[in-house]
């Protein structure tokens, strides 16, 4: 079927810029809403790591005309656990530019892991990273997750170790809080525990 419309690429973008244009004072487009609404459901049943992934697919997969309204409307949901981590280090941290700024690098390492494009490249403001936290996907990967879940997580599991997991447990736990160097060999036929055991040292872990 032929197409009614304009194919030039020119004039495609022309007619796009001119209907944004019209819109673009009431801040979000149709297709936006759609998109507000959904982050609007996720703020309210989803931890703030899991919308701040929501929110990394959203820019570069769904065509969103002005994706800093999004973020200026739920930045503090999508930073709660952050702003938590911090006031364990400092208690009169509070939401300022650095915890903002701190979000958005998570976000655009996980935007750079699905189209190689930083958040500037679909109009937002640019980040400011140090040679320190410069991007590593893995390391961002491994650093983003809900401390708060996982506390939750480990208090619910602790007490269905069988005795000799629990004594285990600790006993790792207890080197690793005195920085002692040990050496553990965990040894036992298949489906007894081993992968529940580890898993759950290693929530642990992150959970501080």
């Amino acid at each position: 079927m032929r197409s009614l419309f304009p194919t030039d690429n020119e004039t495609h973008k022309f007619l796009q810029a001119y209907f944004m244009g019209q819109e673009e004072n009431e801040g979000l487009l149709e297709n936006d809403n759609h998109w507000n609404e959904n982050m609007e459901k996720a703020v309210h049943r989803r931890p703030p790591d899991k919308i701040r992934k929501l929110y990394a697919t959203l820019i570069p997969s769904c065509g969103l005309s002005n994706p800093q309204t999004l973020w200026d409307k739920y930045k503090k949901d999508m930073l709660e656990d952050i702003l938590w981590r911090l006031q364990r280090l400092n208690a009169d941290m509070t939401f300022n530019e650095h915890t903002y700024n701190e979000a958005l690098i998570i976000i655009e390492n996980k935007v750079l892991t699905m189209v190689r494009e930083k958040l500037q490249d679909f109009g937002m403001l640019s980040q400011r990273r140090s040679d320190e936290n410069y991007f590593n996907d893995e390391i961002a990967r491994e650093l983003d997750y809900n401390f708060i879940a996982l506390q939750q997580q480990v208090a619910e599991l602790i007490p269905q170790l069988l005795p000799e997991q629990k004594h285990l447990f600790h006993q790792v736990l207890l080197k690793i809080e005195s920085r002692n160097s040990a050496l553990f060999f965990l040894d036992a036929s298949g489906r007894t525990g081993k992968t529940i055991l580890l898993n759950l040292l290693l929530m642990a872990v992150r959970k501080d």
